[in-house]
């Protein structure tokens, strides 16, 4: 999953439910930062 490094709300809740922070990448379409985290999901 992954999210804009400015958006702090998406962030809060990526973080609150478990996602675990991998990296930081560049979105080379939008030359925007991305924070990418995994998650967990449940069967």
């Amino acid at each position: 999953m992954t999210c804009q490094v400015d958006n702090q709300g998406y962030i809060t809740i990526i973080e609150t439910n478990n996602g675990v922070f991998e990296s930081e990448i560049l979105d080379t379409l939008t030359n925007k930062l991305l924070k990418r985290y995994w998650i967990e999901l449940d069967d």
